[in-house]
Formats: structure tokens, C-alpha cells, sequence
């Protein structure tokens, strides 16, 4: 093949500024135009400048040769075509500058060594079947289009090794061949497999076929027994065939999974299962064959309730602490509620507290019947009494049921002369049979309680009126007589 090399590369071949001295020598001034046909060496002490032609001794080439080795610099013929040559008898040629040419064509069996960069412009022609061969001591590297169908990279070594990102419109390849990489692959194009349509990934523990394998959907197989991911997936929908899904960290959706038991996923373990999902029109179901739900986070509803004539239960450490049956009866610490709202056991409210209604205007309203078996207690977190309240009660109108002070009016009953009265109060500081304040702040008296008394002692100021206006009566009868 044709080479071009700038007349730079024999000028600086050239511009030797001593060589070894030769018997014979011609020493040839500044200014000569050219040089004939010599068989004696010539020393050049200065630039050479021609503006003609050099005509070679050694087979039509200039032969330099200092005392270390020659080179020749020319052109041959050959029977195929005509071309330049340089020739050395040292190991190799060193350039200590870059060597821009049109075109490189090595002869068969020669090797190409460079030390440092090669640029090209045109074209690297190889001698191994179209092929340019990388070689060193430990094996070589084919780089070149072998055939009218691809172009090829082989290498006589295990595997090769990219300490970079390949980057690829396409990759297909051959039947039997395996890809190793070593580092990122990333594609802008169609990786082309040969397993069936499908990539295989293969190590010596198992293998991945990933591709489109049919028209219906594309596979992600193994042959080991699951597929292990160490980051989330993220999917717009998941179709599982036949069989299990096991996956063991996180699954994120921003689609649809479509189930196959019965329209639900079934989540399955050696223990049990759950099935999630809308199996008719009415509603979505969340199943087990498990005894109960245990969730381990509050669970936060819009809505909760039965969708058929049954109580829904709230339970606590595997005991029903409330229920709501079907008619709507409230129960807590009982599982048959007997009224809209039934307690049994203590309560406790600190605030308003609506039964019946979704609006209190009071610390306890009542819209409807309520019924509470147990003690309760407003304001009070240890009640004593069936409903114990500290504070204010304030009602239209409170109905007591007790046995009243008519007991007074009997003819058998004794009523305290008011001298007696008159001790007593002197002594003690309160009525009789009226407990003292001390004692009502203290221990509290019961509305029903307080009621008799004071009922009682109303009856008996009203015996003592009826004694005193008898005597009234008679002081008059006395006054009018002694007119």
C-alpha cells in the first residue's frame, strides 16, 4: 500500500549534525545544488536543502547509517502494487513526535509497536482475516470487520475487561457466547438474546434469562429458587401467572396490581395467607385464615363497619372491650349491649360527652335512653357512687323517688317542745336530726337525704304554727271576754 510521509519525517531523518567519520569522506559546502552518483560516504556538517532528487544506492533507497545501525528510506516494487519503505536493522523504530499519515498497511507477520499516541485520519487495514491484531506476550487482541456481516472483537484471552462504561446503540450476541462485564453497561439501543428471545446472564451459581419471549408479555427467569432485590421496585402494574411472589423488602406501586385469587393478591406464608383486593362490585376485602389482624401501627379509618346483620367487636389483648351490635346499641365491658348506650364497670369523662348526638352542649347529653350498669364518674377518675360528679349540675328539673317526712303528721308523733329545740340548737349549732355542715362537707349527703329532712322539719315548724295559732286564738277569745 501507497504511504505519504511529510517531507518534515526526512528532513529531521536527515538533519544529523555529525555522524561517525567514514574513510573517503566528501565534505560538500553550503550552496551546492546536487550531489552525483558517489559510492563513498558523505558527511554533512550542515542543512541539507534540495530541491531536486535523491537517488538511492541500497535498492533504490537512501540508506543512514551511523555506527550503531542503518536506515533506508525509499521506494520498491512489488509484484501487487508500488510503495515507500522504511527499513531498519535496529528492534523497532522510536518517533518523538506524533505520525500523521493517510493510511497504515502492515505486511504479513510484522508487528506495529507504538509508544505513544497514534492518530488517524484515514484508515488501519489488517492482515488477520481483515482484522487489525493487538499483540503482547500474554495473548492478543482482533479488532476489524471480518465478514460483510459484522464487525468483530476477538481475543485469544478469557474474557475482556472495560475499566469504563461501554456505551452502545446494540448489542446481539452470537449463539453460545457469553457477555461478561465487569463494571456499567448502559444502552441507548436493543440488546438482541439468544435464549429463547431472552438475555441470558449466566455465573457459575445460576443464570437470568431477561427478554420478550412470546407476544403476551416479556420474563424475568431463573433457575434458582427466588429472585433477590436489595432496593425497592418500582412497576405501573403487576400480573402475576400462575404461582407465588415472594419478595423480601419493599414494594412501591404507582399502578394496578390485578390478582388471581378470586380478584385479590394472596400474600402467602408457611403460616397463613392474606387476600387484598375488590372481588365484586360492593366493596374491597382484606382476608385471612388466620384468627385475627394484628397490626403493629395505629390504623387510621375514614369509615369502619359491617357490611352484614352482625356486632362490629374492638378487642384489646384478645378480649372484646366494645361492641356495636346491629341494631346500633353501644356496649363497653359487656358483649350484649342492652340499651343505646351500655357501660359496664366504672366511666370517666373529662369532657362533653354525647350519647346520641354527634354535638354536646354539656359535659354529658343524652339523646335517648342510655343504660350504665357500673359506676361513672365526671370529673372524678375513681367514682364511688353510680354516677359520681365533681362540679356543677344544672337541670330544669330532677325527679327524686324517697319515702317523704309525712311521718310527722302521724298522731303518734312526738314533737320536740321548742324549749327542747331552743337546747338543742343552743348546744350544738344545728337543728335536730340535721347532720352539721361540718359533717355534710366532710361526707356529702344525699340529695334524696337532705330532701326528708327538710321536708321534715317544714311539716314540723308547720305543727308548731298550728300549736301557736291555736294559742293566738284563745288569747283572743280571753281578750275579747275581759272587755
Amino acid at each position: 500500500m501507497k504511504h505519504k510521509f511529510i517531507t518534515v519525517a526526512i528532513l529531521l531523518a536527515l538533519s544529523v549534525s555529525a555522524i561517525a567519520q567514514r574513510k573517503a569522506a566528501l565534505l560538500v559546502p553550503d550552496g551546492v545544488n546536487g550531489i552525483g552518483d558517489t559510492r563513498d560516504d558523505v558527511i554533512i556538517t550542515t542543512n541539507l536543502i534540495l530541491d531536486g532528487t535523491i537517488t538511492g544506492n541500497q535498492n533504490g533507497a537512501l540508506r543512514i547509517s551511523p555506527s550503531i545501525g542503518y536506515v533506508d528510506i525509499g521506494t520498491a516494487t512489488r509484484a501487487i502494487d508500488t510503495y515507500a519503505y522504511f527499513n531498519t536493522d535496529r528492534v523497532y523504530f522510536l518517533f518523538n513526535k506524533y505520525i500523521k499519515t493517510d493510511g497504515i498497511q502492515a505486511n504479513s507477520g510484522n508487528i506495529l509497536s507504538i509508544t505513544s499516541d497514534l492518530h488517524l485520519d484515514g484508515t488501519i487495514m489488517g492482515n488477520q482475516n481483515g482484522a487489525l491484531r493487538i499483540s503482547s506476550s500474554t495473548g492478543y487482541v482482533d479488532i476489524g470487520s471480518q465478514n460483510t456481516t459484522y464487525a468483530s472483537i476477538n481475543t485469544d484471552r478469557t474474557y475482556f475487561r472495560f475499566n469504563k462504561p461501554i456505551y452502545t446503540t446494540g448489542i446481539t450476541p452470537s449463539s453460545g457466547s457469553l457477555l461478561n462485564i465487569n463494571g456499567n453497561l448502559n444502552l441507548s439501543g436493543t440488546i438482541t438474546g439468544n435464549q429463547s428471545g431472552a438475555l441470558r446472564v449466566s455465573s457459575n451459581t445460576g443464570y437470568v434469562d431477561i427478554g420478550s419471549q412470546n407476544a403476551n408479555y416479556a420474563s424475568i427467569n431463573t433457575d434458582r429458587p427466588y429472585f433477590l432485590f436489595n432496593k425497592p421496585i418500582y412497576t405501573t402494574g403487576i400480573t402475576p401467572s400462575s404461582g407465588n411472589l415472594s419478595i423480601n423488602g419493599n414494594l412501591n406501586l404507582a399502578g394496578t396490581i390485578t390478582g388471581n385469587q378470586g380478584g385479590a393478591l394472596r400474600i402467602s406464608s408457611g403460616t397463613g395467607y392474606v387476600d387484598i383486593g375488590s372481588q365484586n362490585t360492593d366493596y374491597s376485602v382484606i382476608n385471612t385464615d388466620r384468627p385475627y389482624f394484628l397490626f403493629n401501627k395505629p390504623v387510621y379509618l375514614t369509615r369502619l363497619g359491617t357490611s352484614t346483620a352482625v356486632s362490629l367487636e374492638l378487642v384489646t389483648n384478645k378480649s372484646t372491650r366494645m361492641v356495636i351490635d346491629q341494631s346500633g346499641n353501644v356496649g363497653i365491658g359487656i358483649t350484649i349491649p342492652l340499651k343505646k348506650f351500655h357501660v359496664a364497670g366504672q366511666s370517666y369523662f373529662s369532657d362533653r360527652v354525647g350519647i346520641g348526638t354527634s354535638n354536646p352542649s354539656k359535659e354529658l347529653h343524652v339523646q335517648g335512653d342510655s343504660y350504665f350498669s357500673g359506676k361513672i364518674g365526671i370529673g372524678k377518675t375513681n367514682p364511688e357512687y353510680p354516677l359520681d360528679i365533681n362540679g356543677i349540675i344544672r337541670a330544669t328539673e330532677i325527679v327524686i323517688n324517697n319515702q317523704g317526712a309525712d311521718f310527722v303528721l302521724e298522731a303518734e308523733y312526738k314533737l320536740r317542745p321548742l324549749e327542747e329545740v331552743e337546747s338543742f340548737i343552743k348546744e350544738n349549732k344545728h337543728l335536730p336530726d340535721m347532720p352539721s355542715a361540718t359533717q355534710m362537707e366532710k361526707e356529702g349527703i344525699g340529695l334524696s337525704e337532705i330532701n326528708k329532712l327538710l321536708l321534715q322539719k317544714i311539716e314540723e315548724l308547720t305543727l308548731y304554727l298550728i300549736e301557736q295559732q291555736k294559742t293566738i286564738e284563745e288569747l283572743k277569745k280571753v281578750l275579747e271576754n275581759n272587755k
